[in-house]
């Protein structure tokens, strides 16, 4: 079931979707962000500028660091670069929660770290 909320978010590579959420405070460092991400897919491959807590709310991801699913919150932060990858039968649905900005890798990374995506 894929939330309300995101019908109208951006589309981005994939299938992916995502839904930037203004926070109203005055730090423009701090970001939220809902993602729907299909199932088997993956978000690219990146890295943080300082911390992000990624509550899973719908369906799971895993990545390097571990499976994730719904109620389950992962936490990252400068140090770690990753790529997760939505649970092949359900997909996921999540609410991330992060510090600066994401610093993509790879081949895209460079195109998508001037987006600022």
């Amino acid at each position: 079931m894929e939330m309300h909320l995101l019908k109208n978010g951006k589309k981005g590579i994939g299938g992916i979707k995502y839904f930037n959420i203004e926070l109203g405070d005055n730090n423009k460092n701090s970001h939220a962000r809902m993602f729907s991400i299909p199932p088997g897919k993956a978000l690219p491959n990146h890295g943080h500028e300082a911390q992000e807590l990624t509550l899973v709310l719908e369906g799971g991801f895993s990545d390097k660091n571990g499976d994730y699913n719904a109620g389950d919150i992962a936490i990252e932060d400068e140090f770690n670069v990753h790529s997760p990858v939505a649970d092949s039968n359900e997909g996921c649905v999540c609410l991330a929660v992060y510090e600066g900005n994401l610093k993509f890798k790879g081949f895209l990374g460079p195109i998508l770290n001037l987006l600022k995506i």
